[in-house]
């Protein structure tokens, strides 16, 4: 072997062995309600025979996440086809309770995203489930990481999932 190659294996294994490892706490489960609202109205478009909603609304959420959101979300509708997806992003404020109690406040920013089955684009009979997913934090909330579910009738729904504090 070439002495520069034998350098930089010697050099891997030297960098691979002292890296620093990095820890988060174990991960704890979160569960609770999610009440929203729109905040104005939604700005309506349409294309054939689907329906872009965008709109912006405030949620109230309670267990685990113990605080409130704003949020900008698109549904895309189908009604010919009986469904509808929506996308959104939240910025939450409040406070986030670990597995054990332990409340931390601050802000987070999720991103969700679910589907609906129904025949038309009226929010009211939908029952909806989907994902979310947070994407960053600040203050207490600022190494908080986690991922879940949501599912119920549209204005009212349960979160659960899990998070962790790196």
């Amino acid at each position: 072997m070439k002495r520069s190659t034998v350098l930089l294996l010697v050099l891997a294994v030297a960098l691979t062995l002292a890296a620093v490892p990095v820890s988060a706490g174990p991960p704890a489960p979160v569960s609770g309600t999610w009440d929203y609202a729109l905040t104005g109205p939604p700005e309506v478009r349409v294309a054939g025979p689907n329906v872009f909603i965008y709109g912006q609304d405030r949620g109230e959420w309670g267990g685990s996440f113990d605080g409130y959101t704003e949020e900008e979300f698109v549904v895309v509708c189908h009604p010919n086809a009986g469904f509808s997806f929506y996308k959104g992003e939240m910025t939450f404020y409040g406070t986030v309770a670990d597995e054990s109690g332990v409340e931390y406040e601050g802000t987070m920013v999720l991103k969700a995203n679910g589907t609906q089955y129904s025949d038309t684009c009226d929010p009211s009979p939908a029952e909806w489930e989907g994902q979310w997913v947070i994407i960053g934090g600040t203050e207490d909330l600022s190494n908080v990481h986690g991922q879940g579910t949501f599912h119920g009738p549209s204005f009212h729904l349960l979160y659960e999932g899990q998070i962790h504090f790196s």
